[in-house]
């Protein structure tokens, strides 16, 4: 990664780190999520910290690896929607070298990570996606899960929460068709609402994905399946739940159960709290999984696909971890055409 000169900071807009995304293929993204998992034991990773406004919680998350230190910073809404969001990289002198809009690429980032999970879990084949929310998280899961499988249906699960008139729905489908289209995704998706229609897309799915911040379970156990494979990104604190208990519990026990970080899920993952410490010593971390992220792409896919060869349910658990976020700002600032402004 480059340095800027003192005094000078490069700037990539969000326009830029929009046109970075769309020339890097999902070989390049998986990898890049692949080295940021496989870095953890090694970077320096101090726990957020967080400031609480009228409006907004705060986080500054801090990471430093051996390539990059990067910090950044996010806004979560208290009421309304969107997360902006920079990331601060600095550069060997110490210096801040550059500014990166986030407000994409924290879902980018997750993303990636969940669909290195299910490629690692299912391999290649034709696939019944489910997505429980309706932001930005959940467009990037639909649409990097795009780029890899045929999705043969593709279901959204709105209105957990409240429940939402026709025209509501319809909105909201709208909006997740006109962002999915920004990215180049055209796959059609059904917006369902009612239990009856959620029990039975979740029935049928290969691939289930909880996006939300949701404090009570999206789903029941005996709805799933036996070879399906959960990604569960929404929930970070304690008070969080998206997963039921039972599916944790059977993931780690008959299936697998794989996360992000275990000190970091311990601390932070509601939904894995119901573990003991017996099924706690079965979770596996991703970077323990992952084949070696130095040979070339194509050859690195290939070792990638059905590596887990779980026959049974399996949970990747994701709260996030810094090294993700330096690693998709280090391919966005090498891949980006910036603007570089003196301060």
């Amino acid at each position: 990664m480059s340095t800027c000169a003192a005094g000078g900071v490069a700037i990539i807009s969000s326009a830029e780190v929009d046109a970075a995304l769309r020339t890097l293929s999902l070989a390049s993204l998986l990898l890049s999520q692949a080295r940021a998992f496989r870095s953890l034991s090694t970077a320096q990773c101090p726990p957020r910290i967080s400031l609480v406004t009228p409006t907004h919680t705060q986080l500054f998350m801090p990471t430093h690896t051996s390539s990059t230190t990067v910090i950044k910073i996010v806004s979560v809404p208290l009421v309304s929607r969107g997360i902006p969001g920079v990331n601060l990289v600095f550069g060997d002198d110490g210096c801040v070298s550059h500014v990166v809009n986030s407000t994409i690429l924290t879902a980018v980032r997750t993303a990636a990570g969940s669909v290195l999970s299910t490629i690692m879990a299912l391999g290649r084949q034709e696939v019944e996606l489910v997505v429980f929310g309706d932001g930005l998280q959940a467009v990037l899961h639909i649409a990097l899960h795009a780029r890899f499988y045929t999705l043969t249906t593709t279901t959204i699960v709105v209105g957990q929460h409240r429940r939402l008139s026709p025209t509501e729905v319809e909105r909201k489908k709208e909006e997740m068709v006109r962002q999915l289209s920004g990215l180049g995704c055209g796959v059609e998706i059904e917006v369902v609402t009612e239990v009856d229609a959620v029990r039975s897309a979740v029935g049928s799915a290969d691939v289930v994905c909880t996006c939300t911040p949701s404090r009570k379970v999206l789903f029941e156990e005996e709805w799933v399946r036996g070879r399906t494979h959960v990604c569960a990104v929404g929930s970070y604190t304690h008070q969080m739940r998206e997963l039921p208990p039972g599916l944790v519990k059977q993931a780690a026990t008959k299936g697998a159960l794989v996360v992000d970080s275990v000190d970091a899920c311990r601390t932070e993952a509601g939904c894995l709290q119901p573990l003991d410490d017996e099924q706690w010593g079965r979770v596996r971390q991703m970077a323990d999984l992952l084949p070696n992220p130095n040979s070339g792409e194509e050859e690195w896919m290939q070792h990638v696909e059905g590596r887990w060869s779980n026959e049974g349910v399996s949970v990747f658990k994701s709260v996030g971890v810094a090294t993700q976020d330096a690693e998709i700002t280090r391919l966005i600032v090498d891949t980006a055409q910036s603007t570089r402004i003196a301060f």
